[in-house]
């Protein structure tokens, strides 16, 4: 329950040196998103903790520090009225190769969140009692496979330009992972996953395997009709390839496929396509994620160039 900043405390009795009114101030300050600057390097926020005796303020002088006091009784509301920065929403186009490929996408969250951080970016949080990082991204990959063409969104607080975005998160995200291109799109648009609707791959026998084994083509009409059990919430689906699957092609000792994603429909991991299509795991495989298809084109909604983006159609 909220108290009226008049009525008594139940610790009002203990002295800190701090008074209430500065606690008040702070309490306004954060309903407005203020950050109180460190008196250590900039201006005196005016605590009442430097008596100018024993302690003081060695950036402002007393005469400054009293200036700055609100009297008792005195409102000070107007100081912290101020709009709140437009949100805005930014997709961002990344790969994620080498040792990168063996960061789950739990722990991808926590990559960009530190990384747009150090990266001083304005993120949004969620409101409630337990705020989160508004990052989005699309599927996720399996571990093991290598990606030039993930998506994420992120809504940030205020205008930012997108250019000077790139090169300040590509300078702090670990090695394997670099930013290609970012650009804002429609606060309300759709999301990520809701916006996919298929998904390319490369596969490439590993170096070991070689000499010692070969592909064996598989027929279009033999893999179509091929089905494989899904287990989810306890209960056992069976799907068709050839409704999931497309473009297979085999080349030497490479494998392209094409997943689909329908909302009505679940999908398969290209582990179990591997499976299906060829009979081995995914540790045979070398596996990269080359282009992704949408349902609409996003990169006509605004101005930059896009050509590397690796938007598949």
């Amino acid at each position: 329950k909220e108290r009226s900043v008049d009525r008594p405390l139940p610790w009002d009795h203990i002295d800190c040196g701090i008074p209430k009114r500065y606690f008040i101030k702070e309490w306004k300050r954060a309903q407005s998103f203020r950050e109180t600057p460190d008196c250590l390097t900039q201006n005196c926020s005016v605590c009442g903790v430097c008596d100018y005796d024993s302690v003081r303020n060695v950036l402002f002088s007393r005469e400054k520090t009293e200036n700055r006091i609100v009297p008792l009784g005195g409102s000070s509301d107007n100081t912290f009225k101020r709009p709140l920065p437009r949100p805005q929403k930014i997709r961002i186009l990344f790969s994620k190769e080498g040792e990168s490929a063996y960061i789950g996408h739990l722990e991808l969250s926590k990559v960009f969140f530190r990384t747009l951080r150090q990266a001083s970016i304005p993120l949004a949080f969620s409101a409630g009692f337990n705020p989160k990082p508004k990052i989005i991204f699309g599927y996720p990959l399996e571990l093991g496979i290598e990606s030039l063409c993930e998506y994420v969104d992120i809504i940030v607080n205020g205008h930012i330009n997108t250019d000077s975005l790139i090169a300040q998160c590509n300078e702090k995200l670990p090695r394997g992972f670099r930013l290609l291109s970012a650009f804002k799109i429609p606060f309300k648009s759709p999301s990520l996953q809701s916006s996919i609707t298929a998904q390319r791959y490369r596969a490439k026998l590993i170096e070991r395997l070689k000499g010692k084994m070969k592909l064996i083509h598989c027929e279009s009409k033999v893999w179509q009709s091929r089905k494989i059990e899904k287990v989810r919430k306890g209960k056992a689906r069976s799907i068709t390839l050839g409704s999931v699957l497309k473009d297979v092609t085999f080349t030497g000792d490479e494998v392209y496929f094409t997943i689909l994603h329908t909302p009505s429909s679940p999908s398969i991991k290209p582990s179990e396509a591997l499976l299906a299509l060829t009979g081995l795991a995914l540790e045979s495989f070398q596996i990269t994620k080359t282009s992704v298809q949408f349902q609409s084109d996003f990169t006509q909604l605004n101005e930059p160039p896009y050509e590397n983006s690796r938007i598949w159609r």
